[in-house]
């Protein structure tokens, strides 16, 4: 009887180390890279609009960094900053995310490139956010940030930039939030890129999603 107590607490024990609490698996610092990319819905204003307009599964975004053995997003809050990976998962909607990489990863993070990729994410930190996403390198919005980073250090467009003009903005909250960040003079032919778009790019694979 002993015997069977103690193998039913192991499997319990063991069951909530992989999938932690809400039987949702915890983040795997082992099978994390530099230059991961991180996705979840953030319940916050700074994303209102882009979620209005495109509806996405995920709404923000940020770029897996190791520094000194811990684990950082890099992420357009404001300002841009590292936030600890723990911190940056819990802000999140029900503490849900999908991480992805770039399908040529290991041909592209050699240790030269790795010194570039640092260097462009370095440039970007205290940065201010940008709340009326303009394609202006003034100021970042989440996915912007992550999109310019891999333009800036590998030449790489992870996805076709969009217009403002080419998302539907007929639904009254639509209209209503641009109303809110642009007044009357929507900006329709500004390039913007969104999360979704990045979520969707055909160059990236999924690592791990918490919500399987």
């Amino acid at each position: 009887m002993k015997l069977c107590i103690v193998k039913i607490l192991c499997v319990l024990f063991v069951s909530i180390l992989i999938y932690g609490c809400g039987g949702r698996k915890q983040i795997d610092a082992n099978i994390l890279k530099d230059g991961d990319i991180i996705f979840q819905n953030k319940k916050s204003k700074s994303s209102e609009l882009l979620t209005a307009l495109s509806v996405p599964e995920f709404n923000h975004t940020g770029i897996l960094l190791s520094r000194n053995g811990k684990w950082y997003v890099l992420e357009a809050s404001q300002p841009v900053e590292l936030t600890p990976v723990s911190s940056w998962i819990n802000s999140g909607d029900e503490d849900l995310y999908v991480i992805k990489r770039l399908k040529e990863a290991d041909t592209l993070f050699n240790e030269e490139n790795k010194e570039r990729f640092n260097k462009a994410c370095n440039s970007y930190l205290g940065k201010p956010y940008d709340s009326h996403f303009s394609w202006s390198d003034d100021a970042f919005y989440s996915s912007e940030l992550v999109w310019k980073i891999f333009k800036a250090a590998f030449d790489i467009e992870l996805c076709s930039l969009q217009i403002l003009g080419d998302f539907d903005l007929t639904s009254s909250e639509t209209r209503e939030k641009v109303k809110e960040i642009y007044g009357n003079k929507v900006p329709l032919y500004e390039e913007v890129i969104s999360a979704e778009a990045l979520f969707n790019s055909s160059q990236l694979i999924t690592i791990m999603d918490n919500g399987k």
